[in-house]
């Protein structure tokens, strides 16, 4: 379905590219689950190649980043789904998406010690605040 390496993360090109093709995605098909739960995964994949902090303290764009993806992120079926698809693109990729299962185990916690339902944008909205 892709070429190996679809998902390449390595430059700030690449990663600008699949942030593009994120945002594209969710704006073309706006009530597809299987195209929102592309671009959530796409975009928590651009955020765990980002660095936690900058020089300036906290990565704000990465927390962006983050919020808007786990806000797509309504459809885990549709999620689980096309995960294949990263799982496809070679070994390279399949390291580089392990911080997007610490993203979602993180976020799970949160949400569960908070006792807040992570489907909702408040929760995600509230995660990357903390």
């Amino acid at each position: 379905m892709v070429g190996a390496q679809s998902f390449a993360a390595g430059k700030g090109a690449d990663r600008s590219h699949l942030v593009r093709f994120a945002h594209d995605l969710v704006a073309r098909f706006p009530a597809a689950h299987h195209a929102r739960a592309l671009a959530a995964l796409t975009l928590l994949y651009v955020a765990g190649q980002e660095k936690e902090r900058g020089l300036l303290g906290v990565n704000k764009e990465r927390l962006k980043l983050i919020h808007t993806g786990l806000s797509l992120l309504g459809d885990i079926q549709a999620a689980g789904q096309v995960a294949v698809l990263f799982e496809s693109d070679g070994p390279e990729t399949r390291r580089a998406f392990a911080p997007v299962v610490e993203i979602l185990a993180s976020y799970l916690a949160f949400c569960l010690r908070e006792k807040l339902d992570p489907r909702q944008p408040d929760a995600a909205a509230r995660f990357t605040k903390h």
